[in-house]
């Protein structure tokens, strides 16, 4: 199975994993303090966040973009889980839970497009790296130290 299939896999089952949750009258979480339940809400859709751009991140290239979709998938759902929830016995439904969840999912989207941003920064330094070895070693064919105006032994000043 490819990385696409598996991170979308990730996703949907993550999600089905939420509406598990929000169908149960209980949670087993212990409450030790008020608003502890926004912590949690930030955290799994936090999560879903960084499943989220996972998934996307195979058909969106804009890094933008992704975030934006990432946020939007993650918020939507949890609005869709507190109305989810305004029907299950012992349970309600609340703007602040909706508002923990996107504040979550902000964050996860965030994480997600700054692993990719350090995951291209990373990738560009190599290749830059492996062209000034390769123009140091065979000169003649190489174009790069006309780019970055590096001086070899070959080349004019």
């Amino acid at each position: 199975m490819n990385s696409k299939k598996i991170d979308c896999l990730l996703l949907i089952v993550y999600c089905g994993f939420i509406y598990w949750l929000s169908s149960r009258q209980t949670l087993p979480a212990p409450m030790w303090f008020e608003h502890q339940d926004k912590l949690y809400h930030a955290g799994a859709y936090g999560l879903m966040g960084v499943l989220a751009w996972r998934c996307f991140r195979h058909v969106i290239t804009s890094p933008i973009i992704l975030a934006l979709l990432s946020m939007t998938f993650c918020s939507l759902y949890g609005l869709s889980d507190e109305w989810h929830q305004s029907f299950v016995p012992a349970r309600d439904s609340s703007i602040e839970d909706w508002l923990a969840d996107t504040i979550g999912a902000i964050f996860g989207a965030t994480i997600g497009v700054t692993i990719l941003a350090k995951r291209s920064q990373n990738v560009a330094e190599e290749t830059h790296e492996m062209a000034m070895t390769n123009c140091a070693v065979d000169c003649a064919n190489c174009a790069f130290h006309d780019q970055h105006d590096i001086i070899t032994p070959n080349s004019k000043t």
